[in-house]
């Protein structure tokens, strides 16, 4: 039988060990909260990073011309003969490839995976088509809308001026959000003016819209 000291001793030892095992239980919870918000603030960081990071033109090996230098081909600027970055291999710059190169001398940074979205590959130009408007029957609804949305505001941009309008920007931000390059609305307006050019001189109706 223990004394009445005793008893109140052993009580507060049973209350302070289980304060403690609390204690250690809630350690491990805030621990594990710790190594989660740690591991999203790494992730948060890296894209941080990769957003800051100054955007690279994307490139197409042709072929290897040596051990250090490359013919690559870039969709608007025609071909180049590049120099390899210093974590490139020679071995890996095989034909079709493609490669992330450097903004200012062209060098290849890195190379990249060989697939690439279907979206974006639909908006390449490879090669001005020779088709008008004239060729295309039953489509005259959504030729009106290709005009309109497309040609119209590269054509005329006065007219969305005054109106107070933005000009439609979504396919140039779409690539160059999908593909983290370099592409600006010019250059998807220039694109887009390859593709009209054959067409802007035998088309009658184009040529009336434009005036």
């Amino acid at each position: 039988m223990h004394s009445p000291i005793q008893q109140y001793f052993l009580h507060q030892i049973k209350k302070r060990n289980k304060e403690l095992a609390a204690l250690k239980h809630e350690t491990l919870r805030l621990r594990a909260e710790r190594d989660t918000i740690n591991s999203r603030v790494k992730e948060l960081k890296e894209e941080v990073d990769g957003l800051l990071e100054v955007a690279c033109p994307v490139g197409e090996v042709v072929k290897a011309l040596s051990k250090t230098r490359v013919l690559v081909k870039l969709n608007s600027d025609g071909r180049y003969i590049v120099e390899l970055g210093p974590n490139v291999k020679i071995e890996d710059c095989t034909p079709n490839r493609r490669v992330a190169l450097a903004s200012d001398n062209y060098a290849i940074q890195r190379t990249l995976p060989m697939h690439t979205n279907p979206l974006i590959s639909l908006m390449k130009v490879e090669k001005v088509p020779d088709s008008t408007y004239a060729d295309i029957g039953g489509l005259e609804e959504q030729i009106k809308e290709v005009k309109e949305v497309i040609e119209l505001s590269i054509k005329n941009p006065q007219i969305f001026e005054r109106l107070g309008i933005s000009q439609p920007k979504g396919a140039g931000m779409y690539a160059l959000r999908e593909r983290r390059v370099y592409i600006t609305q010019d250059d998807f307006e220039m694109a887009v003016a390859k593709v009209m050019q054959h067409d802007a001189y035998k088309n009658v109706t184009l040529k009336k819209l434009f005036k």
